[in-house]
């Protein structure tokens, strides 16, 4: 054993995420190590998230608990890397642990581009807008399994994943599940104080398969959006940046899903930033019509499928978030994530939003 290396929380942020900022929660993406090089990694991620929507489209639930990932990392060349350990979930208030997988994640590394196998740095680390994909799947969904292909160049960066969810083996009664998905970003400028970004993200959903005894036909629905993102920096006591980000977000169900009452939507979501060091609000307003998602969150969706709410019919949603997020570093490998996040439903009247 070489070197031993600690680390707790997901210590290394990206500089560029989409419209919320959710670099704490980011995997490492990076090789740092050499050849014949042995790391013992701890990621942890105590967390509490309490979801109080009383909605009939999306679920009110919360989330205290915490992950915990010990893994070993062996480096067989300065440029490829085995990742083997160990991931469990702990939701307090539970008897047992809710989910203990391995975790196995090969990485191999070409100048700027980063392949990996096995564990994917999945969620959050895709970078989606909150419709195409759910923050909340870091509790209820935190492991995907498949293929990454990960690139930075100067003026473009995009992550190509398979996340193959659901295997079948002959004779099972149920289908399997794959998802595809790309998200990415043109950087047509950028300055000192500026740049402009066209930011694009696609979702394959897929279910199906050949050898299943299951009667239930085959699905495939696709999600995506296209939009642009402009970000200035500020010279103030009090303010270091200002950002807008804006999509147009489309969905389709191809193969026409008969417990769907709408098979093809979209909608417009709209931000607006003030970030200063730790701390930053962002204005959201999300028109969505007929519009469902099935990585997505559910409050953006026409058709609830909600626990209590599922069924429900809202053709056109229109909605309104004010979000607060403050990220502390409190040491070089500890970050700590707070935020507050109340919307307005204008379908509704501001008592039965709230």
């Amino acid at each position: 054993m070489k070197k031993i290396l600690s680390t707790l929380f997901f210590i290394i942020p990206l500089s560029i995420f989409a419209q919320l900022d959710n670099s704490p929660f980011y995997a490492a993406d990076s090789l740092n190590g050499e050849k014949n090089d042995l790391y013992f990694n701890l990621n942890v991620l105590p967390f509490n998230k309490n979801n109080e929507y009383y909605s009939k489209f999306t679920n009110g639930q919360t989330y205290l608990g915490y992950q915990v990932t010990p893994s070993f990392e062996f480096y067989l060349t300065d440029n490829i890397s085995i990742t083997g350990g160990v991931f469990a979930n702990k939701d307090f208030g539970g008897d047992k642990f809710s989910q203990t997988d391995p975790f196995f994640q090969v990485k191999m590394k070409r100048k700027n581009d980063l392949f990996i196998f096995g564990n994917i740095n999945g969620n959050v680390n895709h970078k989606y807008i909150e419709p195409l994909y759910d923050f909340n799947s870091i509790f209820y969904r935190p492991q995907e399994m498949g293929m990454q292909y990960l690139v930075k160049r100067k003026h473009a960066n995009f992550d190509l994943w398979l996340d193959w969810s659901k295997n079948i083996y002959q004779g099972d009664p149920f289908l399997e599940e794959i998802n595809v998905g790309f998200s990415g970003e043109i950087i047509l400028s950028k300055k000192e104080n500026s740049s402009f970004t066209i930011p694009a993200q696609f979702i394959f959903y897929h279910e199906g398969g050949q050898i299943d005894s299951s009667d239930n036909k085959m699905e495939l629905y696709t999600n995506g959006s296209i939009g642009f993102k402009y970000t200035r920096k500020i010279k103030s006591k009090f303010l270091n940046e200002f950002s807008t980000e804006n999509h147009l977000v489309y969905y389709k169900d191809h193969m026409v899903d008969d417990s769907l009452r709408y098979h093809g939507g979209g909608g417009i979501y709209l931000n607006a930033t003030l970030k200063n060091k730790a701390h930053a609000i962002t204005l959201s307003y999300w028109y969505g019509n007929h519009f469902q998602s099935f990585r997505g969150d559910r409050i953006f969706f026409s058709q609830s499928t909600a626990y209590k709410g599922a069924g429900t019919l809202n053709a056109n949603r229109n909605l309104l978030f004010i979000r607060f997020i403050s990220n502390y570093q409190l040491s070089e490998d500890v970050q700590f994530s707070m935020r507050f996040e109340p919307y307005y439903d204008f379908n509704k009247t501001w008592k039965e939003t709230f």
